[in-house]
């Protein structure tokens, strides 16, 4: 999302630098990257166990809270609007909140000592304190939800709602409006050879949570032409849900494909995407699916769902595996022609990234009510990693 707005921002005259800790980002000569300390040297240390996993995730959040500010504060007193994503920085006139953590937190429901517990683990610590102390009607910031569920998330911080400002996350329509342009991926071509004839595409990192045990279930329930192509995710979890893929009698049906940072090539062969999860803000992954004019079946806490017309483009199910199952089956025929190809495509076609980066320039320039003319913006990325080293 940060690269596609700040493409767009320097296209449009403003002055754009990203702060990030990740060394492979190239977002083009008008925008400046600034990389922080260590950054490089977390990605590049590849823990081999769950508890160094989580010392690693610790240590970028913290170190990168750190550097981030350290380097926007100077660029704050020169006059610059800082967009802060995910109160990832301690700096910024703009929060903008992909997901609430503290919102997160309350919709387990868990018992007083359990929420104590888990308030206290060092990193849920670190990101609830940030969004709370942040988010201080004190200081006067905006705070930017990606959806109206997560407008809601965002309230249960007790932020005033004239604070919050609500700008939808977008896609790229024409490039993903050509996926069929694009060759699939070999592996996935091999694995399907001879019997697989219907793939659905899952792309996450959070398994559990994005519904994935649901979806192997739901798989199991399937004929056997139909398979399932797993996108992302942590390694640590890798084992485990082979060994729940084998229990299941369905490893032949599944393949885990690792992280990729284009993920055009699985949508191409794909028959549906689907991703039954718990909880999302707005998943930039449904809506490429869609403008890819690929089938998605989502369940109703994901925002996107507002996109799907039963019939058309997809479906809305729960996360009962035999109801997943029975919404896989509808959309595989949705997009089987050209024309329903076609038809998915126009679902998403006016979240255009041109217009959510409009949106985003405007929100900048109301920081400078006495110069409505106001271009200079810098946007801090705080990077956001799963534990693959390989994560774009």
């Amino acid at each position: 999302m940060v690269k596609q707005v700040a493409r767009h921002m320097a296209e449009n005259n403003v002055t754009v630098t990203v702060i990030t800790d990740t060394t492979a980002i190239d977002l083009g000569p008008n925008v400046t990257i600034r990389r922080t300390v260590l950054g490089g040297r977390l990605l590049a240390w590849t823990p081999t166990s769950r508890i160094e996993w989580y010392i690693r995730h610790l240590a970028q959040i913290t170190v990168f809270t750190i550097a981030s500010s350290v380097a926007a504060i100077p660029m704050k007193m020169k006059g610059a609007v800082i967009f802060n994503h995910n109160c990832e920085s301690l700096v910024g006139q703009i929060l903008v909140m992909h997901n609430v953590f503290t919102a997160e937190l309350q919709k387990k429901e868990l018992s007083a000592a359990k929420t104590l517990l888990a308030v206290l683990a060092p990193v849920r610590l670190l990101r609830v304190s940030k969004e709370n102390v942040l988010s201080l009607p004190i200081f006067k910031r905006k705070l930017v939800s990606v959806s109206e569920q997560a407008r809601k998330d965002i309230s249960q911080l007790n932020v005033e709602p004239e604070r919050i400002f609500t700008i939808a996350n977008g896609v790229d329509v024409a490039k993903y409006g050509k996926t069929n342009e694009i060759k699939p991926v070999d592996s996935v071509v091999a694995w399907a050879q001879p019997d697989i004839q219907d793939i659905v595409l899952f792309i996450g990192h959070q398994w559990k949570h994005k519904g994935l045990d649901e979806l192997l279930e739901a798989m199991a329930l399937l004929s056997p032409e139909f398979g399932l192509v797993v996108v992302g995710g942590a390694s640590q979890d890798l084992e485990l849900y082979e060994r729940r893929s084998a229990q299941l009698n369905i490893s032949r049906r599944v393949l885990f494909a690792g992280t990729w940072q284009d993920v055009r090539g699985f949508l191409a062969p794909a028959s549906v995407f689907c991703l039954p999860s718990h909880g999302e803000t707005m998943p930039l992954v449904a809506l490429e699916a869609l403008a890819a004019g690929v089938p998605v079946v989502l369940t109703p806490e994901c925002p996107a769902s507002q996109f799907i017309i039963e019939g058309v483009n997809g479906c809305v199910t729960n996360h009962t595996p035999s109801d997943i199952a029975a919404a896989i089956l509808r959309s595989s025929k949705y997009g089987s022609t050209p024309a329903d190809q076609a038809a998915i495509r126009t679902s998403v076609a006016d979240c255009d990234w041109s217009s959510v980066g409009d949106k985003y320039i405007d929100l900048a320039r109301q920081q400078f009510p006495s110069k409505p003319s106001a271009s200079a913006s810098d946007l801090t990325r705080p990077a956001r990693y799963m534990p693959n080293p390989s994560n774009s």
